[in-house]
């Protein structure tokens, strides 16, 4: 827990006890989070920590809130002063997740709070981030976390730059399921990347979303049929089916 304590501290010692900084550009850490040689960084070379068990995580949640009981009593009032408080926190625990290296524990805590605050807020830029820096930290199949903050914070987002950022986050999502011959998490996302893109004001985003949606579906077709010969097939005779359907 020492992690926490130290961030904090640190936090805490600002003028006036403000928390401000400059936020990395969400579009720019999402795609180092799924692109990682885009960044320079080869996901090979990263050390990923597993994903703490659930009772570790309550227990670093619990002492997350003992430290923030103000901003908590806060972000939980019925206001629209709530709304702000929970992104003014969310933006505080996202600092001290990523400032703390020594407790992965604690980080995973302060993240992924600072995830669900950001979501709550309906703060795209701060969800992006938190959860980016979730995938790039810990060991984990990322599609769930990915999808159930898209669909939340799809039912949060008013303001259409706040929608084409997370068209844009989701599009991405859905071509790298596509790419990966993931079809049926390629549209899922699609079907809802399809709800919020028109929200953008963005035409031609969402004429290249409804493209990639019918390269999926097509691809998902004849995937399918190539998957039931394989099945009767070996050797030779299934390389060959299968290289015709990567040709």
């Amino acid at each position: 827990m020492q992690g926490l304590n130290l961030a904090v501290r640190g936090m805490r010692a600002e003028a006036g006890g403000a928390r401000s900084r400059l936020l990395l550009s969400p579009a720019i850490c999402f795609f180092a989070a799924f692109f990682p040689a885009l960044s320079g960084v080869s996901s090979q070379d990263a050390v990923k920590s597993p994903v703490p068990p659930k009772l570790s995580q309550d227990a670093s949640l619990k002492q997350i809130r003992s430290v923030y009981t103000a901003e908590y009593a806060k972000a939980e009032k019925r206001s629209k002063a709530a709304i702000a408080a929970k992104r003014s926190l969310s933006e505080a625990l996202l600092k001290a997740g990523l400032e703390t290296g020594d407790d992965a524990v604690i980080a995973y805590s302060l993240l992924d709070e600072s995830r669900l605050l950001a979501i709550e807020a309906g703060a795209v830029d701060l969800a992006l981030e938190a959860l980016s820096a979730m995938i790039q930290r810990y060991e984990f199949d990322p599609h769930d976390l990915q999808f159930e903050s898209f669909q939340r914070l799809a039912q949060r987002v008013k303001s259409p730059d706040d929608s084409w950022s997370l068209s844009h986050a989701v599009r991405v999502v859905a071509q790298d399921c596509f790419e990966r011959d993931d079809f049926d998490s390629a549209e899922k996302f699609i079907k809802l990347v399809s709800r919020t893109a028109p929200r953008s004001g963005d035409k031609a985003l969402a004429s290249s979303i409804s493209v990639l949606g019918k390269k999926i579906k097509a691809l998902d077709k004849i995937y399918s049929a190539v998957e039931k010969k394989l099945k009767k097939l070996t050797g030779p005779a299934a390389d060959l089916e299968l290289g015709r359907y990567y040709a």
